[in-house]
């Protein structure tokens, strides 16, 4: 079961101290929860997508702007970013991966658009991230995209190989 609160998806009843959290700098090796901070600035559909990927057994937070999404990954290491490119303020996904790298060189994200595609896709690879995904997103594909990039080796960029949706 979830516990929903404005920025967060947590199982309930599971500390924090309790759940596996490597963290994108250190070793992934016995951890079977991946986080995932999502960064997604309409809330129905962050909290939609915490869902589906806590249902899929990772450990998720959501955020809705740029200043909440910083303040969570400081809070709570995220291993992977999965961020809505084009948020409803002067900060968009690209700034929050840039600022987010700062602390974690090596964490990877997958950029997420209703942009027209070609837009997105150059903006998303202009800011870092090792792949787009085009709204509405397609469940299945989000999830083999991030068990993709959990088995790719990190790279001090944070691309790796992956194709573009």
């Amino acid at each position: 079961m979830l516990e929903h609160r404005k920025g967060n998806a947590v199982p309930s009843g599971e500390s924090d101290s309790a759940r596996c959290h490597p963290g994108p700098e250190r070793s992934r090796a016995g951890c079977t929860r991946p986080r995932i901070l999502l960064v997604e600035d309409d809330d129905l559909s962050a909290r939609m997508m915490a869902k589906l990927l806590e249902d899929e057994q990772f450990e998720c937070r959501y955020a809705t702007d740029y200043r909440s999404a910083l303040r969570t990954a400081s809070e709570w290491i995220p291993d992977f970013l999965v961020c809505d490119i084009d948020l409803q303020s002067r900060r968009d996904g690209c700034d929050v991966l840039r600022s987010m790298r700062t602390a974690y060189q090596t964490i990877q994200g997958i950029s997420v658009s209703g942009l027209e595609f070609g837009e997105a896709r150059a903006r998303s690879e202009q800011g870092g991230f090792a792949l787009h995904l085009s709204k509405p997103i397609d469940a299945a594909r989000l999830i083999s995209s991030l068990r993709s990039l959990m088995l790719s080796p990190p790279r001090a960029s944070g691309r790796s190989p992956a194709a573009s949706e």
